[in-house]
């Protein structure tokens, strides 16, 4: 059956009537170019799961016309480019339960989906050049590798290349097969190593007994590059499980007590780039304390540097600070937070850097400091503190998750914040 074209408030649409006929798809002449930043996608049929993505159909926008990442308006899709293989790859992904999840392989110079329609083609995709639209056929067979229900990592398949990761959930197995926290129990001081998924199936809990607390005595990073967080004092550790039951939010920082996670690295303090993903409960209370850092902040002082996740909570904001050591200045972006639990995202090429709490309007500085200390023992990664030469500004909060990366994350943003968002049910 022959294409028809029709004229509609002076534009022109290309119907295609033999895909028309079958997926009922629809498609316009109105080519796409590079500077677009916004497309319609439209999912129809269901995959040989029998699952309905139909969800994942709407408006998908990039924040600019250089961006790498289309992010679905008001859902949980998103259509980007990574770093694969040595190489890159477009892919396409539900961040709420990563099903239906692709690449498609592709050059350096390929910069926009459409490039590599024939590509996407092959994996029953339809890039149209017409009304800025994707068509998925899920009426063809799923791709059968990584199905639903087994291990689907964030980490490794989603981003990848973080510099240190900490989570109570498995950021590199969905089964929960790795270990994610060493515990001490109250009641005799014995430690015990767990998976995540013993945190999830109350293992954790039969092991501490009821009535009895247990503390966090390492936080395993699970990047790979082995920067573990850990705390050998005991009056120092950290507090996971309270009066027999998981503490609500993660790990429970005791609200300011000198409780405080140290690891070895001194790599993510004299960064270039930087991106920092995490899930917490904010301090609002009337002074201010800081979740994590590397090193310290002082304005006024030169003896100081680094860079520190701030909350503020005489203003209820969460700040993050940098400083470079030898120089008096603090540079200073904020974004404001309530006391319920929350994403906290910034990414930053200094001196450019953006800040957003839970997904939401980005606040931006074109003149942030790109931090620096030179002494491998302040700049030591610290969760829980900041360090003035001492362990200062103790956090009061629980902490979920963190991920850290010495590179900027921009184009991964979505499918990160979309993956932390369905985790935590943050909204």
């Amino acid at each position: 059956m022959a294409d028809k074209t029709l004229t509609v408030n002076g534009q022109p649409f290309t119907f295609n009537r033999d895909r028309f006929a079958g997926v009922r798809t629809m498609t316009a002449t109105t080519p796409l170019s590079d500077g677009t930043t916004q497309m319609k996608v439209i999912v129809t049929g269901t995959d040989s799961n029998g699952n309905d993505n139909s969800s994942l159909s709407g408006t998908y926008t990039r924040p600019h016309s250089t961006s790498l990442a289309w992010n679905q308006v008001g859902g949980d899709g998103a259509i980007y480019r990574q770093p694969s293989g040595g190489g890159f790859a477009w892919s396409f992904i539900d961040g709420s339960d990563g099903t239906p999840n692709f690449n498609i392989s592709v050059a350096e110079d390929v910069i926009v989906p459409w490039q590599v329609a024939s590509s996407f083609a092959s994996n029953n995709v339809t890039l149209s050049s017409a009304e800025e639209t994707i068509t998925v056929d899920r009426t063809a067979s799923i791709i059968d590798s990584d199905r639903a229900g087994e291990s689907r990592p964030l980490l490794s398949k989603v981003v990848g290349g973080a510099a240190v990761a900490y989570s109570l959930r498995d950021l590199n197995d969905k089964q929960g097969n790795n270990k994610v926290v060493r515990v001490r129990r109250s009641s005799d001081n014995a430690e015990r190593d767990f998976l995540a998924k013993e945190l999830s199936n109350a293992e954790l809990i039969t092991w501490v007994g009821s009535g009895n607390d247990g503390f966090v005595e390492t936080w395993y990073d699970q990047s790979g590059n082995g920067s573990d967080a850990t705390q050998t004092t005991i009056a120092k550790q950290p507090k996971i499980v309270d009066g027999g039951s998981l503490v609500t939010g993660g790990i429970d920082f005791l609200n300011g007590t000198d409780t405080v996670l140290v690891t070895t690295n001194s790599d993510i303090c004299n960064v270039p780039q930087l991106s920092i993903f995490t899930v917490l409960t904010p301090h609002t209370a009337a002074s201010q304390v800081s979740a994590f850092s590397c090193g310290s902040t002082i304005s006024g002082s030169t003896g100081y540097g680094g860079w520190k996740l701030n909350f503020n909570g005489y203003s209820d904001d969460v700040q993050l600070q940098t400083q470079t050591k030898g120089n008096t200045s603090v540079s200073v972006l904020s974004a404001d937070v309530t006391s319920s639990e929350c994403l906290v995202a910034y990414v930053a090429t200094f001196p450019n850097i953006t800040g957003s709490v839970n997904g939401g309007t980005a606040v931006t500085k074109s003149n942030m400091i790109s931090p620096n200390q030179t002494s491998t023992g302040v700049r030591k990664f610290r969760i829980g503190c900041q360090f003035t030469f001492r362990e200062d500004g103790e956090y009061t909060k629980p902490i979920n998750e963190i991920i850290i990366y010495t590179t900027d994350q921009s184009a991964n943003r979505p499918a990160i914040e979309a993956n932390i968002k369905n985790q935590y049910n943050l909204t």
